[in-house]
């Protein structure tokens, strides 16, 4: 499924970068062809019912939230990171 992104979303992603200790932001991906057959219907199903789930069991156990990096941005504390251990 292609991503097809609104005007704002970079301006939308960036904002959240004012608190320094963000590390990465994702915006909501949203297929746009969920209601064109039976099959696109059970993907967003499957998608969305997966997600849920998956997020809520990261929760429970305290784990760190799952990141789609399909619709997001890391921050400068991500990079920054990354560039050090790179480094190594």
């Amino acid at each position: 499924m292609p991503t097809i992104h609104r005007k704002d979303v970079i301006r939308e992603l960036v904002m959240a970068f004012v608190d320094p200790e963000v590390g990465a932001v994702m915006g909501r991906v949203v297929p746009r062809n969920n209601a064109e057959s039976l099959l696109t219907r059970l993907l967003a199903l499957e998608r969305s019912g997966g997600y849920q789930v998956d997020q809520q069991a990261r929760y429970n156990l305290d784990l760190f939230p799952q990141y789609g990096g399909r619709s997001g941005l890391p921050g400068s504390v991500v990079l920054d990171s990354a560039a050090s251990m790179r480094s190594r």
